[in-house]
């Protein structure tokens, strides 16, 4: 549960980063747009400062890409741990299934064929009939 909760974060996150890249992109042509009228008719202070909002804006940008890529590596860890766990889990389910399938008392065999029945759904080493 904590997984799916740390996923919805990521997703969050990463999708509010994706915003903020695209509003920076279209800031960052919208200022290019400014410079280019400022060069055509400006004085060189003008010039000057908006040039160094741009070089600002496009430092910003690029930080808030690496932070995307890095949640998006996190995501992707946390998914492939999250398919682990539920492997894991199946496979603790079928065994538990198994376990309860099997005769009880103070001396039971285990039957081969039944092991080998479930070793081909469980994908566990093969035993020879077993005394417990």
């Amino acid at each position: 549960m904590q997984s799916q909760y740390f996923q919805m974060a990521l997703f969050d996150r990463v999708h509010s980063a994706s915003r903020l890249i695209t509003l920076m992109d279209y800031r960052i042509k919208q200022l290019q747009e400014e410079l280019d009228a400022l060069k055509s008719n400006g004085g060189p202070e003008a010039i000057a400062k908006a040039e160094e909002r741009v070089s600002e804006l496009q430092e910003e940008l690029e930080k808030t890409k690496r932070e995307r890529d890095e949640a998006l590596l996190r995501r992707e860890a946390s998914e492939k741990e999250l398919h682990e766990v539920r492997s894991n889990l199946g496979d603790a389910q079928r065994a538990l299934q198994i376990r309860s399938q099997l005769p009880t008392g103070p001396s039971r065999v285990i039957d081969l064929n039944f092991l080998k029945h479930q070793d081909a759904h469980l994908d566990v080493p093969r035993t020879h009939s077993t005394v417990v």
